[in-house]
């Protein structure tokens, strides 16, 4: 396959049940068997005209590079569309749309989310299936899901019988007596679908739920604290009020309640006992923290029942990162399997047999089945290639497969009685696969008949050197072929034919092809090598400096310029997490979208009051920020009057001078969390885009100001800057200087001297020059440039020329050569040639480059 069909297999739905793949093997080719081949191998099929000069390709040659590529595919679908006949024609319109539906669709997409999913997916259609389509439910689309879908019900009718047979003489089986059982040979011992099986569904599905008041805290002060901020207190393992006087249940329960809305206020939520709040099945009790559920499901009685129903201290978990209250209202509790009586246990065979049934048909067994069905009707392929790729399949599935030594001189394959033609599979082939791999075949034309080509022109050889040297490579493989180099890959020379073998991995089947395959390589290498015309020797530096090259590279370069930045930094992180435990864990935060209006709010005036602290507060940065963090984390969730160890909780952090306040545990009420981080140095890119642009503009107003390296100055971000994570305060305190190819010291008249003198500040030149890029490619450690050149020569050119030069731009300008041509052909569609063009040229540069744009291909 070349390399234009490399990159679009990316973009390729894989629409067959079977999908064949190449593999190493031992299994080798027969040798000595001529191919079969189509009937008008000769024929033009598509052409363009460029510069004058016809470029055409021909029906064999497309035919040879797609029965490469997907011959054993198509070969296998055209004969499962025979074996199939009586399951296509039960398959409706419906069951194609819904198959349809599951490929594009996502639960819960919003209407213009499904509205891009339909766009990419027709997207993904035009270019793996080479069809046209503005709608999803395009006939044509429809029908290509209709083959696997039949396959299925195949194999699902099969299998169904297989499971009947085996449970009849399971049944059988339990029928005997233990002394019959004893003497049966090769018993059915145990039914299709094991214990174990059923068990696993049913469990799934049967989870038991819970509704409990779970109030956790990082820290035992916390939690003390808090007990504190409801009026309780422990005494001989229950609550009592905080005179001591004792609480009934209902009480201990609104008690409970006031402690959830205490940690959790912000949430403005109306509580009672049963409200959905409290809710949690098994499994999310589970993943809140196992410890937790353990306790609650296996130590603990609901809501007026004698025993443990709450619990009074909290206990320990997260290796003393967390304790809990909990408080156990209800649950609901159903039955596992292993409690469920005989009768029970059958209703639920009964009931997932569908669910079973539909975990067996995996696209593996399904494949495994097809291929035993094309044995068992005796599956015969004549060509060489696409027999190799068909028996590496089935070898995985352990199907038999048996060559043939027969030739046919046009039939491809038969299976029972019904032949497929090479001219059958190939108009299959061209309708799926035609458009991208003539567009390939043409721009192998283009480069063999361009000026790139030094070596061969118009059928005559006008470098001798140049074509021994290809031969020579010829020889070279053919004799690794003789030495068995590729027999790993079932190419021994013992069992199949060098003429296999170029087919195969050359798509061709001559010498004389091969060497112009060996040219092509070459020929690219110069066209890959001449791209950047900008540095071309041959060209005048006058006139490249004044081509559209040249403009966009200096418009490239001038954008990193415009986004350049480097800086070290410090900042402090007001975040939001739906829970204490998520953010223990180390949870992502909350996106302030999903904060309450009242928390956005609170956090930008904490903001405001962390701004004011570390103006008024003393120490490095560093220092101010983490006592920020200590107080958050010893501070109450509350503002009141509260002790801890007989002394006094602050719920304020106060700065030195006491000019500036925190109000802590006012904040800590919203739900608001902080984190200090050090974030080093850094430069553009490496943050989210809203931090970035703040970022940016500190270093433009610093360097606009002359102040970068030793002469930075500490620069508070007093705005906070809100991103996906919450809002961000922001000290900056470094500004790396520019990178420039050149800087000169700006002069003032300097009064004691009466000279004009440097002042300290500077105008910079920040890009290479043509020129100097010129003189770095021919000698990258010349003198004459100073080592500030060659550094921006590195930094704002080198990635640019790499894109530039390299494999993904030279794939989309050889497409691109193709656009605006009249394009004919008899068999396939000019308007679905040039928007091909269009979109692959376009996916190629958007999807692999991030210097070098489209507008580079012109």
């Amino acid at each position: 396959m070349k390399k234009i069909l490399r990159v679009l297999n990316v973009l390729v739905i894989a629409f067959a049940a079977l999908v064949l793949f190449a593999c190493k093997s031992k299994e080798e080719t027969v040798k000595d068997k001529k191919n079969p081949f189509i009937s008008n191998g000769s024929e033009e099929v598509a052409s363009v005209v460029k510069d004058g000069k016809k470029l055409a390709v021909t029906n064999g040659e497309v035919y040879l590079t797609l029965k490469v590529s997907n011959g054993a595919n198509e070969v296998v679908n055209l004969i499962d569309e025979f074996l199939m006949s009586d399951y296509l024609a039960k398959v409706t319109n419906e069951d194609l749309k819904a198959a349809v539906d599951k490929e594009v669709f996502k639960d819960d997409m919003t209407d213009e989310e499904k509205e891009e999913a339909k766009k990419d997916y027709l997207e993904k259609v035009f270019v793996g299936l080479g069809i046209d389509a503005t709608d999803i439910y395009d006939q044509r689309i429809l029908d290509s899901y209709k083959l696997s879908l039949a396959e299925k019900a195949y194999t699902k009718e099969k299998l169904e019988k297989e499971i009947k047979e085996h449970d009849e003489a399971y049944a059988q089986y339990e029928a005997l007596s233990d002394e019959e059982k004893e003497k049966a040979e090769d018993p059915v011992t145990a039914p299709y679908f094991t214990e174990a099986k059923v068990k696993a569904k049913y469990d799934a599905d049967h989870v038991s739920n819970y509704s409990v008041i779970l109030v956790t805290f990082p820290t035992i002060r916390q939690a003390s604290i808090a007990l504190q901020a409801i009026g309780v207190k422990v005494e001989d393992g229950k609550w009592v009020n905080a005179d001591g006087s004792a609480l009934s249940d209902d009480q201990i329960l609104a008690k409970y309640i006031e402690l959830y809305n205490y940690a959790y206020s912000y949430k403005g939520l109306d509580l009672n006992k049963d409200s959905e709040e409290f809710d949690y099945t098994a499994t999310e009790l589970n993943n809140i923290n196992p410890t937790t559920f353990n306790r609650v499901s296996k130590k603990m009685v609901s809501f007026g029942e004698e025993g443990t129903w709450y619990i009074a201290d909290p206990f320990e978990t997260g290796s003393g990162s967390l304790f809990v209250f909990a408080l156990k209202i209800d649950e609901e509790k159903v039955d596992a399997y292993d409690d469920l009586d005989d009768d029970a246990k059958k209703q639920a065979r009964t009931d997932y047999y569908d669910a079973l049934v539909e975990d067996v048909l995996t696209s593996q067994y399904i494949a495994s089945t097809l291929g035993a069905l094309r044995a068992e009707k005796n599956i015969t392929i004549y060509d060489t290639v696409i027999e190799k790729d068909y028996s590496d399949v089935v070898l995985n599935y352990n199907v038999e497969f048996n060559k043939t030594t027969v030739e046919k001189e046009s039939v491809v394959a038969s299976v029972d009685g019904k032949e497929v033609t090479c001219d059958e599979l190939y108009a299959k082939l061209l309708s799926l696969y035609g458009i991208p791999t003539v567009t390939d075949l043409l721009a192998d034309k283009y480069l063999l008949s361009s000026k790139y080509n030094t070596y061969y022109q118009d059928g005559t050889w006008i470098d001798a050197d140049k074509k021994a040297d290809l031969e020579q490579l010829i020889e070279a493989e053919k004799t690794n072929f003789k030495n068995g180099t590729y027999s790993n890959y079932g190419y021994a020379p013992e069992t199949s034919t060098w003429q296999t073998f170029m087919e195969a991995s050359y798509s061709v089947n001559t010498e004389e092809d091969l060497l112009m395959r060996f040219l092509l390589d070459a020929v690219e290498t110069n066209y890959t090598s001449k791209l950047n015309t900008v540095i071309d020797k041959d060209i005048e530096l006058s006139e490249a400096e004044a081509s559209a090259l040249w403009t966009n590279i200096q418009a490239s370069m001038q954008k990193k310029v415009d986004e350049y930045f480097s800086v070290k930094g410090i900042h402090l992180l007001v975040s939001s997490y739906k829970s204490t435990t998520d953010y223990i864990s180390g949870a992502t935060p909350l996106d302030p979208e999903e904060w309450t209006e009242e928390q956005n709010t609170k956090a930008v005036e904490l903001i405001a009051e962390i701004v004011n602290y570390v103006k008024e507060s003393t120490g490095t940065y560093k220092e101010r920020l983490e006592k920020i963090v200590d107080a958050f984390k010893t501070c109450p969730n509350k503002v009141g009057d509260y002790t801890f160890g007989e002394q006094a909780v602050k719920t304020t952090l106060v700065s030195e001078n006491g000019n500036a306040t925190i109000n802590v545990s006012l904040y800590k009420g919203y739900g608001l969390y902080v984190k200090f981080e050090s974030l080093g140095t850094f430069t553009n890119g490496k943050m989210v885009e809203a931090f970035n642009d703040a970022v940016k503009a500190i270093y433009d107003a610093e360097v606009a100001a002359g102040r970068f390296g030793d002469k930075s100055v500490v620069v508070l971000n007093e705005e906070a800057i809100k991103t996906q994570y919450g809002y961000h305060l922001y000290i900056n305190q470094n500004v790396d200087e520019p990178k420039y190819a050149e800087r000169t010291e700006n002069e003032s008249y300097d009064e004691d001297s009466g000279e004009m003198k440097g002042n300290g500040t500077y105008t910079y030149r920040y890009l290479p020059t043509l020129e100097e890029i010129r003189i770095y490619t021919e000698d990258n450690s010349s003198s004459s440039l100073s080592s500030y050149v060659k550094n921006a020569i590195s930094y704002y050119y080198s990635g640019i020329n790499s894109e530039l030069t390299g494999s993904y731009f030279t794939l989309a300008k050889r497409v691109h050569e193709l656009s605006g041509l009249q394009f004919t052909s008899s068999k396939l569609d000019a308007s679905s040639f040039a928007k091909y063009v269009s979109y692959y040229e376009n996916y190629v540069i958007e999807n692999n480059l991030t210097l070098v744009t489209t507008d580079y291909l012109d």
